[in-house]
């Protein structure tokens, strides 16, 4: 896709032109063909999001931290400050490829040291198109959804799965 602003040829579906950084995002708008297609290029990913994301703050120790993971189910937990603001995630994946090896010897550390701060973020009115695109670009399992700075929750893989199925079944009955 050309940008027009500066004529710098991009590839399909690109956000900013990689020249300019002009924004591309209304420039490449696809139609779904079918009421499947059509919601997930629509449906905020809003709801997706469980209710209740596990907070820790940074300062957890990351055994603590993990413990909490084990004891609620969860695979991911959204690292905030005292005010509530999202500095960073850590997700079984982090423990598995950053410390798993060397648990014993970092356990008492503090999360901070061993989250993935920043963490891409998505909005609560991002489509789940968006939201799935980003996780696929990304590499990502499971994204922090925030609004005015403020962790609402997280959507995942499971999430995202579960969607498709509820709104496609026909998806499941091709798999059996």
């Amino acid at each position: 896709m050309d940008c027009p602003s500066c004529g710098f040829e991009n590839i399909a579906g690109a956000d900013h032109c990689a020249e300019c950084e002009t924004d591309l995002t209304d420039l490449d708008v696809r139609v779904g063909k079918t009421a499947f297609e059509r919601s997930v290029m629509k449906d905020p990913v809003a709801r997706l999001i469980p209710n209740h994301p596990l907070k820790v703050p940074p300062s957890t120790p990351l055994r603590d931290a993990v413990q909490q993971l084990i004891d609620s189910g969860r695979n991911c937990a959204l690292v905030v400050d005292e005010d509530g603001k999202m500095t960073g995630i850590i997700t079984e994946r982090d423990v598995l490829l950053r410390v798993a090896h060397r648990f014993d010897e970092v356990a008492d550390l503090p999360l901070a040291e061993f989250m993935t701060p920043d963490p891409e973020r998505l909005r609560p009115v991002d489509t789940v198109a968006f939201g799935l695109n980003r996780m696929m670009v990304g590499d990502y399992r499971h994204l922090p959804v925030e609004k005015d700075g403020k962790a609402l929750g997280v959507v995942s893989v499971r999430h995202i799965i579960g969607y498709i199925a509820e709104r496609n079944p026909a998806i499941l009955a091709t798999a059996r």
